[in-house]
């Protein structure tokens, strides 16, 4: 069963965690998978949705989810509140800039989601600073600075800094397709997996990628 909730106007950027509260333990779920992203109508997620797939905690030793709609996914244990924050907060990841700096973008959610829409043009990580002051403000009044930079460079510990304001992180896997695409019996086939930051032999936990083939009338819960 799925329950879906739309939220409007500047409000959802105030959402960090969402938690279910079920009744009866014989009909309760043991554990829930919740998304967060932006509407499919008027966002270049459409055009991700038709070429490419977007597989979140590949890289965590734990699920794999293919949410091509969703900006992130997230999972809790049975009532247990579920963050539905993007990236790592009080980290700042430093890498080559792509284009200006976004500002006033509204979550690190939304940061995230530019950076995967701008995977095709090199997007690999961001980062995205929060902080509020009373500068140049004649009432005194505190107001927030929001700033949103989208990086070519593969998030990394060694590009990490503590920093309280700021929000890091990337774009997970985005699988294009294959290179081969028919798979004949009895014969030797190469296969390469396309994509955008997809692991390397460089790459910590390259040893829990799997490749599964099934045939064309079949599902990968075959």
């Amino acid at each position: 069963a799925a329950e879906h909730f739309e939220i409007t106007g500047g409000a959802w950027k105030l959402v960090r965690g969402v938690k279910v509260v079920q009744g009866g333990e014989q009909h309760m779920s043991a554990s829930l998978s919740v998304s967060v992203g932006p509407q499919l109508a008027g966002t270049r997620v459409a055009a991700l949705d038709h070429n490419a797939t977007h597989i979140q905690h590949s890289l965590s030793g734990s699920l794999v989810d293919s949410r091509p709609l969703y900006t992130g996914s997230f999972h809790a244990a049975g009532s247990a509140c579920a963050s539905v924050e993007c990236g790592t907060r009080g980290v700042a990841f430093f890498g080559t800039p792509i284009g200006e700096p976004r500002q006033n973008v509204p979550s690190p959610c939304h940061c995230k989601q530019l950076c995967l829409e701008s995977v095709d043009e090199g997007c690999r990580s961001w980062r995205i600073h929060e902080f509020t002051d009373v500068n140049f403000s004649p009432a005194n009044a505190a107001h927030s600075h929001v700033t949103c930079v989208l990086m070519s460079t593969p998030y990394s510990e060694a590009g990490l800094q503590t920093s309280a304001h700021a929000v890091s992180g990337h774009v997970d896997i985005v699988v294009h397709g294959l290179s081969t695409t028919e798979v004949h019996a009895d014969t030797t086939i190469a296969l390469s997996v396309v994509g955008a930051a997809m692991p390397s032999q460089s790459t910590r936990h390259i040893d829990q990628q799997r490749l599964k083939l099934v045939a064309s009338s079949g599902t990968c819960a075959d």
